[in-house]
């Protein structure tokens, strides 16, 4: 039909050559037989395809040229060519992508922006050519194409997520089972991004990871046009239990993101792995090329997938192994590994011991441990001892012996203050200090508390010593005390038995 329109089709590949038999050779993507040349490639970018051996791979050829002002825009050039749309060197580009951020935050002194054309500092360059160094090491790897078994009985698509301060990222893996019981496991793709760069809390990280992985199971069940089945793990039971309930429950941020996720996650079940076996940590955290070639992990999965199902983790189990978790025993693991952590950090208080542990374990009741712990240590007994406080001595006899008004008095100065003399007005002086000399009489100065009654008693101590003031004028602040006085003063002097 396109022939017929002038549109000529042209690069033909098959890794069957039967396909390719009715193709003229000049339409094809390779002019010679395929079994005469198996290192013959068809390519997009760096990512190539080797039709002999239905295999991908990656020839990267990104040379620094010597003595190359290595500088921003140079930087950035080179990451551009990663091009790697499967995600299968995800990791590889997570570093290349976290080094691109630090390259975004990269100021002078003076807190502007790193210009693209200067040079990088030292440590930069050195960290960007160690890794430059790595990429031609991808040159090594084989990738099939087909990741299924021939004529597979029963497909199970396995999705793992996880999450770190460097980045988050989703990873999909095909389980395949034939007939004889074979089983296949192969990685699919990934998909990763970089943490933002205002600090997000992990559980928050793990969600963002989360929903990238219900992004990616979308795109990959509108691109399998196959029956399967999916199991999502996560090594973070907060995002387990986020999606457990109804999103309005949580915050927008959270509730969000929870509302995707379990659109998502209707023909999907949901199970808890071991952070050590989770391969998604490989993608969270990146790694360099030449560690990813034989990372078993990342290329094949957690160990316990080639076997049969009764070797996975289940719920109630220790992550990673059969054995079964004795419930009764937990209280006593939690008491001892608090006092391991108590005496790595130098017999810590309980706040400090319980910040330290969840930097990698999430303790339920951590700080009432904590604090049962720090009671019952002997060394911490001893280092705090609870001070002996003094008894107040007993008043003096002025102090509580019945006098008249200021026959005993206690004298003290006010704190300085600054007085402006007005002496000549074309001739301005310097502040002068002066000070506040105060009379307190000793028998009658305590106020038991500051209502309104008291202050009255104390204000008609005053009177009766210095009498009433000339002007008929009390100046005061607007404290209730005194607001109270005024207005039961007032309600005196216009009552019947004062007129």
């Amino acid at each position: 039909m396109l022939s017929r329109g002038g549109f000529q089709l042209r690069k033909w590949a098959s890794n069957c050559e039967t396909v390719l038999e009715g193709v003229p050779h000049e339409n094809r993507a390779l002019q010679h037989s395929i079994d005469l040349d198996r290192d013959q490639t068809i390519k997009t970018l760096v990512l190539h395809w080797e039709p002999a051996s239905d295999r991908l791979k990656y020839k990267i050829v990104l040379l620094l040229p010597p003595n190359a002002v290595l500088t921003k825009r140079l930087t950035l050039s080179y990451i551009a060519q990663l091009f790697d749309p499967l995600g299968l060197v995800g990791p590889v580009v997570v570093m290349a992508k976290a080094f691109m951020q630090t390259l975004w935050t990269l100021r002078y002194e003076n807190g502007t922006v790193w210009e693209w054309d200067r040079e990088l500092i030292s440590s930069l360059r050195d960290k960007w050519i160690n890794d430059h160094s790595n990429l031609p090491a991808l040159n090594e790897l084989r990738i099939d194409r087909f990741v299924l078994l021939p004529k597979s009985v029963e497909i199970v698509l396995h999705l793992f997520s996880d999450a770190s301060d460097i980045g988050y990222g989703t990873c999909a893996y095909l389980r395949s089972i034939d007939n004889y019981g074979q089983i296949k496991i192969a990685l699919l793709t990934s998909k990763s991004r970089i943490a933002p760069l205002k600090k997000q809390s992990t559980p928050r990280l793990e969600l963002f990871g989360a929903l990238l992985f219900a992004e990616l199971y979308l795109r990959i069940a509108a691109s399998l046009q196959m029956t399967f089945s999916t199991i999502y793990w996560t090594d973070s039971t907060t995002v387990i239990n986020w999606l457990e309930v109804t999103p309005s429950t949580w915050t927008t941020c959270v509730a969000n993101r929870v509302s995707k996720i379990q659109h998502a996650r209707q023909h999907c079940t949901w199970k808890h792995i071991a952070g050590l076996e989770n391969p998604a940590d490989v993608i969270s955290r990146g790694c360099l090329a030449s560690d990813i070639i034989y990372n078993t992990l990342w290329w094949r999965g957690p160990e316990w997938l080639q076997k049969e199902k009764e070797y996975w983790p289940v719920p109630g189990q220790q992550c990673g192994s059969t054995d079964n978790c004795n419930i009764d025993d937990i209280d006593e693991y939690v008491a001892k590994f608090s006092n391991y952590s108590k005496m790595k950090l130098l017999h810590a208080a309980p706040q400090l011991m319980v910040n330290t542990i969840r930097i990698r374990y999430w303790l339920l009741g951590g700080r009432s441990v904590a604090r049962q712990i720090v009671h019952k240590c002997v060394t911490c007994v001893r280092a705090r001892p609870k001070l002996i406080e003094q008894f107040m001595s007993e008043l003096p006899a002025a102090r509580v012996t019945a006098s008249r008004p200021f026959s005993k008095v206690g004298i003290d100065f006010w704190e300085p203050i600054y007085i402006q003399p007005r002496h000549r007005r074309d001739a301005p002086m310097p502040p002068i200090k002066a000070y506040v000399a105060v009379f307190v009489c000793s028998a009658t100065k305590a106020v038991v508390n500051l209502t309104t009654a008291k202050f009255l008693q104390a204000f008609r101590r005053f009177v009766a010593r210095r009498g009433l003031c000339s002007d008929a004028y009390a100046y005061s602040d607007n404290g209730k005390n005194f607001v109270g006085a005024a207005n039961e003063l007032k309600r005196l002097l216009r009552s019947k038995e004062h007129k």
